[in-house]
């Protein structure tokens, strides 16, 4: 009996070990499955353009997009993607991706948990550059210049981080909640940042320089909003010519009756910073402020990424 015993004992040890090894095997091989795709204008990797790339992608996927210009309507449709640019070896320059002059914006994200980064983005003043209509996907370290709109975002949890976006109409517009934009540099944008019945936004990090406005936050109703508008450097003091019709306005705001601006810096030191908007009643709009109870006193600005 005994020896019955130790050789059931035996078995189902050995039966046990080869179960956790077909599960680390299987664990493994399910893990290795994301692959990466090279695109090389020049012809030297897996394919020449970038559509092709992410037809060709599964979902977890790299595509890695060599130095070059590409003239192409993107749209990522696949989640978990990351397409990322990668600095020619010969040189300096980054792949550019141009305007075809279609009505569809440059890049599309239809899909959540994408990552795009290390792109120059051109447009052509009538285009969106980058439309964002999924949610949780960042957008960091590109360069975005010289369209209507840089960014939109209509998805929630996106994530707009370290890149430079300049001569745009609007550099970047937001309709939806819980999005993060951080650690930019805006130049040139006639707006930088525009919001509409977006609730609980963090607005973090940011330099604003050469606008005519630099934030503009908006809903259709009087709300609390839950914005967090924190650290940033608005280099253009307010400026106001209404004789001319002109104006330079840091930021303001319709309908929030109260977000949270804290330790911005606003062009010259400010004991309490006022933030002037609009709120309205009824069909009547009335005056409204916010305030910023401990604007900073210096700017932290990152030039090199101002100009690159």
């Amino acid at each position: 009996m005994e020896k019955v015993l130790r050789r059931i004992f035996l078995a189902l040890a050995i039966l046990s070990v080869c179960g956790l090894a077909g599960t680390n095997l299987g664990n493994a091989l399910a893990q290795d499955t994301s692959k990466t795709i090279i695109v090389d204008d020049d012809g030297d990797g897996d394919y020449t353009k970038i559509r092709q790339g992410i037809v060709a992608a599964k979902s977890g996927d790299t595509i890695i997009v060599r130095g070059g210009v590409y003239y192409e309507s993107i749209n990522i449709y696949k989640s978990s993607i990351i397409l990322k640019g990668e600095k020619d070896p010969n040189g300096p320059a980054i792949p550019v991706i141009g305007s075809t002059g279609a009505s569809s914006p440059i890049i599309s994200i239809s899909a959540d948990s994408c990552v795009v980064q290390g792109f120059k983005v051109m447009g052509d003043k009538a285009r969106t550059a980058i439309y964002v209509k999924g949610s949780n996907n960042i957008i960091k370290e590109n360069t975005i210049l010289n369209s209507y709109a840089g960014i939109v975002i209509w998805g929630s949890g996106n994530v707009i981080s370290s890149n430079s976006i300049g001569l745009n109409t609007v550099g970047v517009q937001i309709y939806n909640s819980f999005n993060t934009v951080e650690n930019n540099d805006f130049w040139g944008d006639r707006e930088c940042i525009y919001t509409s019945r977006a609730f609980s936004l963090e607005i973090s990090g940011n330099t604003f320089a050469g606008y005519q406005t630099g934030i503009s936050i908006n809903f259709d109703y009087p709300t609390e909003s839950y914005c967090q508008i924190v650290n940033n450097n608005f280099l253009e003091p307010d400026v106001l010519l209404g004789f001319l019709g002109l104006g330079v306005k840091s930021a303001t705001f319709h309908n929030c009756l109260r977000a949270q601006w804290r330790g911005n810096y606003w062009g010259v030191p400010h004991i309490v910073k006022i933030i002037w908007g609009t709120v309205e009643h009824g069909n009547t709009e009335y005056p409204w402020i916010n305030i910023d109870w401990r604007p900073a006193k210096i700017p932290r600005i990152r030039l090199p990424t101002l100009l690159k």
